[in-house]
């Protein structure tokens, strides 16, 4: 705040501004009055010591308005400058800098009009008021104008900034809500494991590893290339039929020239962690589940409809999520997100590539 501290001008400056400042608008109050030149500023019927007059009376109140009007300045600066923020402060002070030039144009006016034998309608409200706001603006331009373009600036960037900040964290709370449910899921499927097999309870553990090492490492990144979540589905995948045996098929064909694109991460293991979540899966009613692409830089995940008659309570978190991270994260021009389509016979999810 020690930046918008109001520092008086230079004494050179104090002294020649306010005159210079009132000849100039003097000689423009009189030339606009009344529209004619040989009857308004050269008017030679009137007797000089008038216009010696309105002069003085010009000048000294545009010194009242410079030296008022830093007075003003640094009450407020002591009054506000500890409790408002730059903005508000600047607002503030703008605001009594306006109050006091109206107030004072009118209290005095521009010059007296018994200085003016001449009927101008120097006193006149509405060329006071619009004198003062047109002075005001001016002062305020030359003392603040620096101050205000750097805030506003300074404002763009912060909100930009806030915005970013924002959508990180919404990310990353939408990416740490699946983490927990994930790892319950495993760590029941162990549980049963390593009572019954030691050595595929050991094997399961390996995958485990490297799946939630995917996990912690994706929850960094914003997207993550095709390949790599392709290797992180394959360790997944091992998991799931640990669990299921051959009561579940997943079968993945993509060409390689997809495998660059991008895609949220464990955007894959959703989605087939949702068929499994819905569906009944059985020796005598297995799950297909097939992932596959499209020639529009999309991947199709089907798998066939067989729902369990409960529901799962948390069954609607996985697609929210991904719809939620890619209205964050899409960057295509035509702002395609993922699509779902239900048959009677089958459930399917397309869900874009994205190229960055």
């Amino acid at each position: 705040m020690n930046n918008l501290y109001p520092h008086p001008p230079a004494l050179q400056q104090r002294i020649w501004l306010p005159p210079a400042s009132a000849l100039v608008f003097y000689g423009f109050v009189r030339l606009t009055t009344d529209g004619s030149w040989s009857e308004t500023f050269i008017n030679l019927e009137r007797p000089l010591h008038n216009y010696i007059s309105d002069i003085v009376a010009t000048i000294l109140l545009f010194y009242a308005l410079f030296e008022g009007a830093m007075i003003v300045r640094r009450r407020i600066f002591e009054q506000y400058a500890a409790t408002l923020l730059q903005s508000a402060y600047l607002l503030e002070e703008s605001k009594w800098i306006v109050i006091f030039f109206l107030t004072l144009t009118n209290a005095v006016g521009l010059p007296y009009t018994a200085l003016t034998d001449d009927g101008l309608s120097f006193n006149d409200a509405y060329v006071q008021n619009l004198a003062a706001i047109g002075f005001t603006i001016m002062y305020l331009a030359s003392t603040r104008g620096r101050d205000y373009i750097r805030l506003f600036n300074q404002a763009e960037l912060d909100l930009e900034r806030y915005k970013q900040e924002t959508a990180t964290a919404r990310m990353q709370a939408l990416q740490h809500q699946l983490n927990p449910h994930f790892l319950f899921n495993s760590l029941n499927t162990l549980s049963s494991l390593v009572h019954r097999d030691a050595e595929a309870a050991d094997e399961f553990i390996r995958e485990l590893a490297k799946v939630y090492r995917y996990v912690l490492d994706a929850a960094k990144q914003e997207t993550v290339p095709l390949r790599m979540e392709l290797e992180f589905l394959e360790s997944y995948a091992h998991l799931l039929k640990t669990r299921f045996k051959s009561a579940l098929h997943l079968s993945v064909t993509i060409r390689d020239e997809y495998l660059d694109l991008r895609l949220p991460p464990m955007t894959l293991q959703i989605l087939v962690e949702n068929a499994v979540k819905h569906n009944i899966i059985s020796t005598q009613k297995p799950l297909h589940c097939s992932i596959s692409d499209m020639d529009d830089a999309c991947l199709v995940v089907k798998n066939n409809l067989q729902e369990r008659s409960e529901k799962d309570v948390s069954s609607s978190v996985g697609l929210a999520n991904l719809q939620s991270r890619y209205e964050f994260l899409n960057k295509r021009g035509d702002g395609s997100q993922p699509r779902v389509s239900i048959t009677i016979t089958e459930f399917c999810v397309s869900v874009p590539l994205l190229d960055c």
